[in-house]
């Protein structure tokens, strides 16, 4: 039996790219449109699991002193910060 574990661990901070994310606002409850999303951020895994093969991952960061969710697959982030 295979295993997978994630590249990356809960608590670290990496570099992602957000221009496939889904970037989630907890203030208005409502996913954010992509053109106003930077291309790049440092964020804090907060949550990681696989699907179909793939680990995703759910991030945390601050922009413009609001505070954002994101899910993102691996192939998205550059590495740790």
């Amino acid at each position: 039996m295979a295993v997978r574990t994630a590249a990356y661990e809960v608590g670290e901070e990496v570099v992602v790219r957000l221009a496939r994310a889904e970037v989630f606002d907890p203030q208005l409850g409502a996913l954010k449109r992509s053109r106003r999303v930077p291309p790049w951020m440092i964020a804090r895994i907060i949550h990681c699991e696989e699907q179909r093969g793939i680990m995703r991952y759910v991030l945390s960061f601050r922009h413009r002193h609001a505070q954002y969710l994101c899910s993102v697959d691996e192939r998205e982030i550059e590495g740790t910060a």
